[in-house]
């Protein structure tokens, strides 16, 4: 019924249970006012207001956290009060989108009722006139180039105030922009927002289905790999069955048809600019339209940590130099590329972020250890000792240059390809072994499952309040992410800035981004950066999302980790110190 499943939960934030909502007081428990008006179930209780009669607002009906005059704000329920409004105009480009003029920008959170702007100031600034403006619409808790998708938004004027014609939800977050007039072509939005790796698409009507065995059709897009391929149709096949009642088979060539990535997603594109009500959302169930047709987008995710996306393995020369204090990344990192092994056979990321932070916060390292890991499908007892290199005892002494450049690595291994045993030193054998090793142990404290939302469950500020103070006594962390395609990724996190109260960027160290460089790509930002936004709820709760994309490219949206439901469907993230506690 759309209530939090919780033990003592507050669905509407009204300050009353929603089981004292249904047993005792017989109000709505998914709404703040069940009489309609500006007063909370919660407040009437205390004050001994009748909870079924509407009552005027007799306090002045302030906005305290909206930050900017010319948007003027209608509290049609309590939690209005609590809007949030900011200006953006500086913090994104939309060039990627063809605009580049921005006149103003607005990030918008906790407010659904009526928005209006006085164009007064923004005309004159400018010297334009209201037909040079277009309004755009971007929900979401960041805009990321390229992927989020730009929605026209009509108004309706008068004198210099317009009122847009958006329906806006609670609890979302938004960015309203006024630009220049520019028309964005179908073909132009689906370059930019249409998922470019296995994308399903569900059509049809599942009465129809219901009743008669037919109706329902599931496209899915060609993949690198039959078996690909054959996994992404078994799995949409399963999704249109689970949440639309159909009983298709797999094998049913009439129902389930491969088509090219560009067909389904121009017709997923089409669907939803032309039938929008028919479009059904599995996190807020059916509504009336659905009965009689229903389409919906599917892609897969899974959960396995360490996976290396296919780089090059090209390297500019090694700098010498950094801006940055304390952690350095071109002499505190270990700046060759993650690379597979036997024993991480998709990547070692997580033992390269925990060899990484220990190395930095510790200042020292044991020089052998063994931990059991799986080598070629069979479990073994893996000992590795760093003393069978004559020149080298530990990772702190300075001759161990080996290990600090990126011919380590890429002398030895190729795109794709295992980090083999050939033309290896004895001391590089053992490296290779410790990592691998603590790969092996890291994945098995660390469970992304355990730590997965769902249906837009944010994880509580506080967590990242713990990170900043870590960061701040001299200290770098290990954060594991689940990444869109649906592996796992290890990073490491060194140091922060705030752009403003509610949102802050984190520098990264990326093994698979060794130095923030890779030939053949560039990154969104000047250094690879995790970005955090903290959401404050009307009952004073403090939750986070977060976004980590950090290169440029329609290609490249599998390396991506998000909170954002228009992102991910699934996000987990989980911040370690360097002995795999977890700060939360």
């Amino acid at each position: 019924m759309g209530l939090d499943y919780r033990d003592g939960s507050d669905s509407d934030n009204d300050g009353l249970t929603d089981k004292e909502e249904i047993e005792k007081y017989k109000t709505d428990p998914l709404k703040e006012s069940t009489a309609g008006d500006l007063y909370t179930d919660g407040y009437k209780v205390k004050k001994k207001m009748d909870l079924f009669s509407a009552c005027e607002y007799t306090g002045k009906i302030l906005f305290k956290k909206n930050r900017c005059r010319e948007v003027k704000l209608e509290a049609d329920e309590p939690s209005d009060l609590n809007a949030v409004i900011d200006d953006y105009t500086s913090r994104y480009s939309l060039e990627c989108y063809g605009i580049n003029k921005i006149y103003k920008g607005y990030w918008m959170y906790n407010y659904g009722g009526t928005v209006k702007i006085d164009l007064t100031s923004i005309l004159k600034k400018n010297d334009i006139d209201y037909d040079d403006i277009k309004v755009w619409v971007i929900q979401g808790a960041f805009v990321v180039n390229g992927l989020s998708e730009l929605e026209k938004c009509g108004y309706k004027r008068d004198g210099s105030v317009i009122t847009l014609e958006y329906d806006f939800e609670k609890n979302n977050e938004y960015y309203i922009y006024l630009t220049e007039n520019k028309k964005i072509s179908i073909g132009g939005a689906l370059s930019t927002t249409a998922e470019t790796s296995g994308t399903g698409f569900i059509y049809g009507f599942p009465v129809i289905e219901q009743l008669f065995g037919k109706g329902m059709h599931v496209d899915y897009s060609k993949m690198e790999t039959k078996k690909k391929s054959k996994s992404l149709a078994k799995h949409s096949v399963n999704y249109c069955n689970a949440y639309l009642g159909s009983k298709i088979k797999y094998s049913d060539k009439e129902k389930v048809k491969e088509k090219s990535k560009f067909s389904v997603n121009l017709k997923s594109k089409i669907f939803s600019l032309l039938l929008p009500v028919f479009e059904y959302n599995p996190r807020e169930g059916e509504n009336f339209f659905n009965y009689i047709f229903s389409y919906m987008p599917y892609s897969d995710s899974g959960y396995d940590i360490g996976a290396v996306p296919p780089y090059s393995n090209e390297r500019e020369d090694d700098k010498v130099e950094s801006s940055v204090e304390g952690f350095n990344i071109y002499g505190d990192e270990l700046p060759f590329q993650n690379f597979e092994s036997e024993i991480g056979e998709g990547g070692n990321c997580v033992g390269i972020a925990h060899l990484t932070s220990y190395l930095y916060n510790r200042k020292k390292f044991p020089s052998s250890g063994a931990y059991k890991c799986k080598v070629n499908g069979k479990k073994k007892k893996i000992k590795w000792n760093l003393k069978k290199d004559p020149e080298n005892k530990t990772l702190m002494d300075a001759g161990l240059y080996d290990y600090k450049n990126s011919l380590f690595v890429d002398e030895h291994s190729g795109n794709g390809t295992n980090y083999l045993n050939r033309k290896l030193s004895k001391g590089e054998k053992q490296f290779k072994k410790m990592v691998g090793c603590y790969w092996t142990k890291g994945n098995k404290k660390i469970n992304l499952n355990d730590y997965a939302n769902t249906n837009g469950r944010r994880d509580n500020y506080t967590m990242i309040e713990k990170m900043v103070d870590y960061l701040d006594r001299g200290k770098i962390v290990d954060v594991y992410m689940l990444m869109k395609a649906g592996y796992g990724h290890a990073v490491n996190v060194y140091k922060y800035e705030y752009l403003d109260d509610n949102e802050l960027t984190f520098y990264v160290y990326d093994s698979n981004l060794p130095q923030d460089k890779r030939p053949g790509f560039e990154l969104n930002f000047s250094i690879c950066a995790l970005q955090v936004k903290k959401m404050e709820y009307p009952n004073g709760e403090e939750k986070f999302e977060y976004l980590y994309y950090p290169l440029k490219g329609r290609d490249n949206i599998k390396y991506m980790a998000s909170s954002n439901q228009g992102l991910m469907s699934t996000n987990a993230i989980v911040i370690l110190d360097e002995n795999w506690n977890v700060v939360r």
